[in-house]
């Protein structure tokens, strides 16, 4: 790949493909700030032709008050001239188009709660592929490890 040039990868839409909003009613809201941990998956699928791709991320939260998961599909396809691969690109640049997709949908949902939205802070997009094996369509990725969110309890 020429790093003085764009990747030359089209991206071709993204689609919600699932949304689940829980609020616990039993939750009495109090004065420590809310903790929050998010869970998920990247799942990148190339076509047979290797031409196309379609990313997958869900976003899972889970919090004393709420539970929020959701599931967003990046579909790109090879430009003209590609100065990247569609499973090179699919490693790092993909899932890291996809995240702020994600979170404007979890801060509009979460708007609407009785809290403060959530606004999710930047994401390492490598240290959460860094073990992926190279084989898009193969392997799903586990975003666990309790990445900080910034809203707190009013």
């Amino acid at each position: 790949m020429d790093e003085t040039k764009q990747p030359g990868i089209e991206f071709v839409k993204v689609v919600l493909l699932e949304l689940n909003y829980k609020w616990n009613e039993k939750f009495r809201l109090g004065k420590p700030p809310l903790s929050y941990e998010i869970q998920g998956n990247y799942s990148p699928r190339l076509s047979e032709d290797g031409k196309s791709l379609n990313a997958r991320l869900m976003v899972r939260i889970i919090s004393k008050p709420l539970t929020v998961s959701l599931t967003i599909a990046g579909l790109f396809k090879e430009g003209t001239s590609p100065n990247l691969t569609l499973r090179e690109f699919a490693q790092l640049q993909a899932p890291a188009h996809l995240i702020p997709f994600a979170r404007e949908v979890i801060f509009n949902v979460t708007a609407r709660s009785p809290i403060p939205p959530l606004i999710l802070n930047p994401i390492n997009v490598k240290a959460l592929t860094n073990n992926w094996s190279n084989k898009p369509g193969t392997a799903k990725r586990n975003l666990k490890n309790s990445v900080p969110c910034n809203a707190r309890q009013k």
